[in-house]
């Protein structure tokens, strides 16, 4: 099998840095964010090894829907790179409702 490569956009690396300054900031327990950051970084390891594990959203697309955690993955396959593009609440709408 093989395995595909982690590739963080720096929108992602900003939302996972918001994401644990806001924990940090609002429950003011470490154990909280730890285990925030480990839930995440886990399930985008899982990714390289099975990259179809998301939901198609656009036709480039993917989002992965994590259970320990209330957030969503957003990525995309590059090649043999699994590019992590967004990590977002699972409460925000993505893609955004295009309106005509």
């Amino acid at each position: 099998m093989y395995r595909y490569y982690e590739n963080w956009l720096d929108s992602a690396v900003d939302d996972l840095e918001n994401i644990l300054d806001y924990l940090a900031d609002t429950t003011q327990d470490i154990d909280v964010v730890i285990k925030t950051e480990d839930s995440i970084k886990g399930s985008i390891s899982n990714l390289l090894n099975n990259p179809m594990l998301g939901v198609k959203i656009t036709p480039t697309k993917r989002k992965l829907i994590l259970t320990n955690v209330p957030f969503v993955v957003v990525y995309d396959i590059n090649n043999h790179d699994v590019r992590i593009i967004n990590i977002v609440h699972n409460k925000r709408q993505f893609p955004p409702v295009q309106y005509s």
